[in-house]
């Protein structure tokens, strides 16, 4: 039997599944728009539809038809089964009968079970389709079709036997070329004497010869048992945003969960993962019906709670407090819907990780990581499949990262198999390797196809073998040989998405002004609070909710359409600073109390002098005075009309409230000495001189007490390249763009704004073809720091904006601020790995420092860093084109900051120059000031939250030590708790502590504490 009729039998036998077709029609149909999440708004009346209608891709087509179930619907317990096969070409959506959905439809889903009590009956259909790409759509086809259940199974152990003997086997080796030519001479026997003309029961006889024959030979095949394990997990990659809006992805779920109910109905043995509790909340809103449905399911544990994170989280731009939330409230989700949760951070499309992320695993009860993005590598091959990953502060967790064909969106299939099994770099030691198949990214899930493969490769030799089972049975069993698994330490780099750090600016500036406007109120409505006031938690609980949406993988990093940007994120960020503005609103008004002083909260966990501006109509007041007297450097300025009050709020106390009070009086004279020449401007006071050149870079700084030029070449230097255009143009960047820099893109203009006892401001005009960029750059009598206040008009194409700093320093290590710690990187390139990292993140800052000196750049709002031996890169802007096609152009601000210190970063404190420059103030009128109810007395620990708990049982402090020490501080309270008790970062208790005024704690380094305290 030769190879071509070997593939037409297979063909024949798979054709003559399908036994009986019934067509039906009469289907009327309506174009709608999608104007919201389920409301749907009729374009036309209703029109008649069949496979002639050419149906719209820009709109969603909402069908409906009377039909008459058949007489007699077989269930499948006679070996037939009865289907509506239904099929909108290039469509996806659901199908709902009388009003229920029933079933997701798309391009491998054309199937859909029928209920045998509907045998008989009329009943409506209505399909809900929309577009999955611009491309002609058609009914293609809807009628009723009964399958022969036997036949099927036949047709696909034999597809699984002739593909396996197809697979292209590039090794060579001679015991794979032996067992596929075993397979092969199995199918061959098997077809051998089959009659593949006859019909009916002569047929089917035929098949159950031909299926036995098959799986004796199959069985009787010796493939010397060295084979390994995969672990085949259901489950559906559904991304929140990324060519479609979040509405979308609402009905998405219908889709998706639709059909996986379906499943397990017909294969009482099928199991699926569910990652993200958002998706499950939009079912609970949206579709209740199939909501309970979902919960039988999670009860019965088939449908699995397999991720912490209430979305699949970006990893890299978030802070460690957004990393704590996801999971804090994603496990709650867990807990109170269902009664239970689950121990994996399940993030495969992630585009890196934080170094510290272990011990935010470790401390949520999180003991497994489950990825697949690292393997999408530029250059270096990263080396392992199961591995544990250890975080700066020493926490580690069992890791799986498999190298797969079809990535997190796997098919069992013979080929895919064979795929992971060759990229296991481990082969030999660590032989068991998890695959999670069904359709994604945009959700639909495993198929009945993709089942019964799934059976049918169960011990099929030449290929691992495979269990159909769980994520967390997998974790479990890796999990007891964890001690024999390689370490790999600090952070998880992918090679490509380097980008991200800075596409769709606004999504990310947005983002961190949410956090630390999020964090403020809460340490607010703390004090509110304890003063006898009952805050409203639940408003910032939702907006705490929608913060975790928006960092979705492909949001948050820019990844998506113009929509999800200029709708989603714009109508969810007004939202989220809505609420959090009525919240503050609330608890200023019952702190500050009456009276016309000038009310000042300090947000940080530390004393603060720093500049406070207020909008002031009295033209009289000129000055202020602190509650001392103490008259204080301030200017009054005229901006967009309006008139301003600035003065440095000095001495703020920690987590509390100082009253300043505005005086009609001269304001303290002073100001720094400037020399303006041909060449620039250049400032000097009492620490430092300062020298600007015509296009606003810094040519000289120079540190009178440490008697050092800090500046190596012209720092302040704004650079423009060409970048890209390219097929992954919001993801990557690549290395080639420093070949392609834009000679003198800008013509400059530098001057004086201000001079005063407050500050000094240079205000500098650059003008480019595309791009004009208007900074203040302001330095300040009682810092070294410099802030650069940068106004930029972006229309670039193709570009990205840089800034540079080059310091005379000499370093082999960079020190950049990541989520709760700080990690260090070489200066200089040695290694393939470490030139691959070109670009990395960093949070607040980025530092050089030598043993007593060193220069960090401070930021607002950017995340994407360079360094080059002793520059210091940071880039501002990139003007890319897909997804979104208007990418970052538009109008933004832009905050950084160069600060030169003595001593090391730790010495000079940078992790609180981040802070300040990143916490404003909380001004208002009012008259009473407070001290925190809390203190923290040691320079390594940062108090980063303050909260009510989540179950309203008394506050949460969570606090972190952010030097890379060992030591030992001390809580001081203004009054001595009813009770403390620490717990993990899901405030869960671990150990009581007796209360007292002064608590001592013994630290370590980057370690975070969380403690519930009850007053």
């Amino acid at each position: 039997m030769n190879l071509q009729m070997v593939n037409t039998i297979l063909v024949r036998v798979e054709a003559k599944k399908l036994v009986s077709r019934m067509d039906f029609g009469g289907w009327q149909w309506h174009p709608a728009d999608f104007s919201d999440e389920c409301e749907y708004t009729h374009l036309s009346e209703a029109m008649p539809l069949d496979e002639n209608t050419v149906l719209p891709y820009d709109k969603t087509v909402l069908a409906e038809c009377e039909v008459t179930f058949p007489a007699e619907i077989a269930d499948g317990e006679d070996a037939f089964r009865d289907y509506l096969f239904l099929r909108f070409g290039g469509m996806e959506g659901y199908v709902t009968v009388d009003g229920e959905i029933w079933h997701g439809h798309d391009g491998c889903r054309d199937r859909i079970p029928l209920k045998k009590e509907w045998a008989g009956q009329t009943k409506k259909l209505e399909v809900v389709a929309f577009t999955r790409g611009k491309v002609r759509h058609f009914l293609e086809y809807s009628y009723f079709g009964r399958v022969d259940l036997a036949t099927e199974a036949l047709g696909c152990a034999m597809r699984l036997a002739w593909d396996f003997y197809n697979l292209d086997n590039d090794r060579g080796e001679n015991d794979s070329r032996i067992l596929r030519e075993k397979v092969l001479a199995s199918l061959r026997e098997a077809m051998l004497g089959m009659d593949v003309d006859a019909e009916g029961d002569a047929f089917r006889q035929e098949c159950a010869r031909a299926a036995e024959i098959l799986q004796r030979r199959m069985a009787e095949i010796d493939d010397g048992n060295i084979r390994g394990h995969i672990s085949l997990v259901g489950h559906t990659h559904i991304d929140v945003a990324w060519l479609w809006q979040l509405k979308d992805t609402v009905r998405k779920c219908a889709h998706t969960f639709s059909n996986v109910l379906r499943l397990m109905e017909e294969f009482p043995d099928f199991e699926f993962a569910c990652s993200q509790m958002q998706l499950l909340d939009y079912t609970k809103t949206h579709y209740p019906e199939l909501y309970e449905q979902l919960k039988l399911r999670i009860a019965e544990g088939r449908f699995e709670l397999a991720g912490t994170m209430w979305v699949e989280s970006d990893c890299n731009v978030v802070s460690g407090e957004s990393l704590v939330r996801q999971i804090l409230y994603g496990v709650r989700f867990m807990e109170s819907e269902f009664g239970r949760r689950n121990e994996i951070a399940w993030l495969p499309d992630t585009f890196g990780f934080q170094p510290n992320l272990p011990q935010i695993l470790k401390k949520t009860g999180t003991r497994f990581f489950y990825s697949n993005k690292i393997h999408w590598q530029g250059q270096n091959r990263f080396p392992y499949t199961s591995f544990r990953w250890r975080g700066i502060d020493g926490s580690e967790v069992t890791a799986s990262i498999p190298r797969t064909a079809n990535f997190y969106n796997g098919c069992p299939e013979p080929s895919q198999l064979r795929f992971a099994q060759d990229m296991n770099l481990q082969a030999g030691r660590e032989d068991e390797i998890i695959l999670p198949f069904g359709h994604g990214d945009g959700g639909g899930g495993p198929t009945r196809e993709m089942i019964l493969q799934a059976r049918g490769l169960a011990d099929f030799p030449g290929l691992p073998r495979t269990r159909t089972e769980s994520a967390a049975a997998f974790f479990e069993r890796l999990e007891q040989r964890r001690d024999t698994l390689p370490v790999w330490y600090g952070d998880l780099y992918i090679e490509t998405h380097r980008g991200t750090l800075t596409t769709m600016g606004e999504c990310k500036k947005n983002n961190r002004r949410a956090e630390v406007a999020y964090q403020t109120a809460e340490k607010l409505g703390v004090a509110a609070a304890l003063a006898g006031v009952s805050p409203d938690w639940s408003a910032l609980a939702e907006g705490w909710k929608e913060i975790l949406t928006l960092q979705f993988h492909d949001i948050l990093p820019g990844s998506s359409i113009n929509e999800v940007y200029t709708r989603d994120c714009r109508k969810g960020y007004e939202r989220i600073f809505r609420r959090c503005a009525a919240f503050t609103a609330d608890a200023v008004g019952s702190l500050a109390g009456e009276g016309e002083g000038i009310w000042v909260y300090n947000a940080l966990g530390f004393d603060r002098t720093a500049p406070v501006e207020i909008h002031c109509a009295d033209e009289s007041i000129t000055a202020v005075r602190s509650a001392d007297g103490k008259l204080l450097p301030a200017a009054v300025t005229l901006r967009d009309g309006c008139r301003k009050l600035c003065f440095l709020a000095a001495d703020v106390p920690a987590l509390g409230a100082a009253v300043f009070t505005p005086v009609a009086e001269p304001a303290p004279a002073g100001g720094m000495q400037i020399a303006e020449n041909a060449d620039g401007i250049t400032v000097e006071n009492d620490h430092f001189i300062a020298a600007f050149d015509g296009l606003g870079r810094l040519c000289r700084y120079y540190d009178k007490a440490a008697a050092r030029e800090i500046i190596d070449a012209p720092a302040n230097e704004l650079r423009l390249f060409r970048d890209g255009p390219q097929r992954e143009d919001a993801w990557n960047i690549y290395p080639e763009y420093r070949d392609r820099e834009i000679e003198s893109p800008f013509r400059g203009e530098i001057s004086v704004l201000e001079n005063n006892a407050l500050r000094t401001i240079l205000r500098l005009q650059l003008t480019g073809e595309r791009c004009a960029i208007l900074q203040d750059i302001v330095l300040r009598p009682d810092t070294a720091r410099i802030d650069f206040v940068t106004h930029v008009d972006w229309q670039e194409l193709h570009k990205v904006l840089r800034v540079y700093f080059p310091c005379r320093l000499n370093t082999p290590y960079v020190a950049l601020e990541e989520g709760f710690g700080t990690y260090m990187r070489p200066t200089v390139a040695s290694t393939s790995f470490e030139k691959s990292r070109f670009e990395f993140c960093a949070h607040r800052f980025a530092d050089l420092s030598e043993g007593d000196y060193g220069a960090a750049l401070l930021n607002d709002c950017k995340y994407g860093h360079d360094v080059d031996g002793n520059t210091l890169g940071l880039t501002l802007l990139r003007a890319t084109t897909h997804p979104s096609t208007i990418g970052d152009r538009g109008e933004h601000d832009i905050t950084y900051a160069f600060y030169p210190h003595a001593g090391d970063w730790r010495a000079a404190d940078v992790v609180r120059q981040g802070l300040d420059l990143n916490t404003p103030f909380v001004t208002a009128k009012g008259a009473r000031s407070f001290t925190a109810p809390v203190r923290c007395e040691s320079r390594n620990l940062v108090i980063d939250t303050l909260k009510a708990a989540e179950d309203g049982d008394g506050f949460i402090l969570r606090l972190y030590e952010c030097h890379g020490n060992h030591g030992r501080g001390e809580l001081i309270f203004d009054r001595v708790p009813r009770s403390i008790a620490e717990t993990d970062l899901l405030e869960a208790p671990e150990r009581e502590i007796h209360p007292a005024a002064r608590i001592v704690l013994e630290y370590a380094p980057y370690e975070i504490r969380t403690f519930r305290i009850r007053f």
